[in-house]
């Protein structure tokens, strides 16, 4: 895997606590994104095709 996969403030999380968890680094990165992304759920929007929330499944 690519460091700079691991992009952000979430990604420098995911690398800090990586040495001490059995899983993927990328598994957790993309967990933590999803997890973000419903946590801000509708209040931010994105402009393509009209206003859309934000959200990673």
């Amino acid at each position: 895997m690519s460091t700079p996969v691991l992009y952000g403030p979430i990604g420098r999380a995911v690398r800090r606590i990586a040495p001490f968890v059995e899983a993927d680094p990328l598994g957790v990165y993309v967990a933590a994104l999803s997890m973000w992304s419903a946590a801000i759920g509708g209040t931010v929007k994105v402009s393509s095709r009209g206003p859309r929330p934000v959200l990673l499944w």
